[in-house]
């Protein structure tokens, strides 16, 4: 068989995504919530029994890289297809950003980093006649779609063995808050600095999001809030939807609110991994 050029490989590449995408539009809500369902059965059963497995073979952990199951949750909650590419490039097929934190797999308190680039390399770009990352997140990125992976904690803030999936969705041409905290990094940038970090509200019911140049309140965005507890082998996963608003186009209005930066108002709540 001949080998294909790289203009056929992409060909094949677009009508793949676009037949995935006419598929993702065709599904409903329901059928959605079904398929979030069967995606953390998946990944938070089934891998971890495997993961376990070979634990108790090799010593080795058995935690769950949240990543990329992150970026399957937002095509289908945004109904958008990846861009078929395996390791790096576009996490949606419109240029939207997915977002990963958990507690799940690992012990570092969990952000979302947002690589904006630095002062150096927005001047090395804008003397190209290049657009900065800054300027692409700001005018090209359609959706912000931030994942969290956590546990329920008790009225005390001690963790539970209930399990949380939430997921925030920003319009980021339109949500005001948002955007002026991307700004004012921008503008607070020196030398080699070029992460917008982003603390998620791990172990808190509320929605607020931390950052020294300011809070954001993500309350009115969270679209999606799924709850369950690991199963003993054999059983069935029993998934509680506590939010999930899945219809979202490109006419989402909901925005966050921006609130005011209190240093210790927000101790972090980390506890155990999925492992124990």
């Amino acid at each position: 068989m001949a080998k294909l050029t790289k203009a056929e490989r992409e060909r094949v590449r677009a009508a793949w995504l676009a037949k995935i995408g006419a598929q993702l539009e065709a599904w409903s809500a329901e059928e959605r919530k079904a398929l979030i369902e069967e995606l953390i059965s998946d990944f938070f059963v089934d891998q971890r029994a495997n993961l376990v497995k070979w634990q108790n073979i090799t010593g080795q952990s058995a935690q769950i890289d949240t990543g990329y199951i992150a970026q399957h949750l937002g095509s289908l909650v945004l109904q958008i297809p990846g861009q078929g590419f395996k390791g790096k490039g576009l996490d949606l097929a419109d240029g939207s950003e997915v977002k990963s934190a958990s507690i799940l797999s690992g012990i570092d308190r969990p952000r979302w980093n947002h690589n904006l680039g630095t002062v150096a390399q927005d001047a090395a770009h804008e003397a190209k006649g290049e657009k900065t990352k800054g300027f692409v997140y700001l005018n090209e990125t359609p959706f912000a779609f931030y994942v969290l992976f956590d546990r329920v904690h008790d009225r005390d803030g001690e963790p539970t063995k209930k399990l949380r999936v939430r997921a925030w969705c920003i319009n980021a041409r339109t949500d005001a808050a948002w955007r002026s905290l991307v700004q004012r990094y921008l503008v607070a940038r020196q030398g080699g600095t070029y992460n917008l970090q982003l603390h998620p509200p791990v172990g808190y019911d509320d929605s607020v999001v931390v950052n020294e140049l300011g809070n954001l309140d993500l309350a009115e965005v969270l679209v999606l809030d799924a709850r369950f507890i690991l199963p003993e082998p054999g059983r069935r996963l029993e998934l509680e939807w506590v939010v999930a608003l899945l219809e979202i186009d490109s006419g989402y209005a909901a925005k966050c609110v921006a609130r005011p930066f209190v240093s210790r108002e927000r101790p972090s709540r980390l506890e155990a991994s999925l492992e124990e």
